[in-house]
């Protein structure tokens, strides 16, 4: 699975060296059996069948003189399409349930990719159809 982020800048906190950028926003997982994406290509996530879009909330909190940051996001499941996987069928959680995004990273000025980061997500639930 690979996901793509469509969002909108609100606003920008400057105190000091740290930046704090709040984004509102939608993000949609897609399913591509052969994901082929590429960050010099950023479209390239967005190969394959939306099974499930959300809407978000996030903030990014840049350190300016260390490049590392750290970013939270809150989002609400709009839609869930079943998808197939080995001959199972599933969905990614149900509309109206929250879930939650957690990163940290470090820009890379020499890019693509414009940065390397981890993180992990709480609250979205692989759910059995029952096939």
């Amino acid at each position: 699975m690979t996901f793509y982020s469509d969002t909108v800048t609100e606003r920008v906190l400057t105190t000091g060296p740290m930046r704090a950028i709040n984004r509102n926003g939608e993000v949609t997982f897609y399913l591509n059996m052969t994901p082929t994406g590429n960050f010099s290509d950023t479209v390239s996530f967005r190969q394959g069948v939306a099974v499930m879009k959300a809407t978000l909330r996030h903030q990014v909190v840049l350190n300016t003189l260390t490049n590392a940051f750290t970013a939270h996001f809150d989002c609400i499941v709009t839609s869930s399409e079943p998808f197939t996987l080995n001959g199972k069928s599933y969905r990614l959680s149900k509309p109206g349930e929250p879930f939650v995004i957690n990163f940290s990273g470090h820009l890379n000025q020499n890019g693509p990719p414009s940065a390397f980061m981890a993180g992990f997500v709480t609250g979205l639930e692989l759910q059995s159809m029952g096939r």
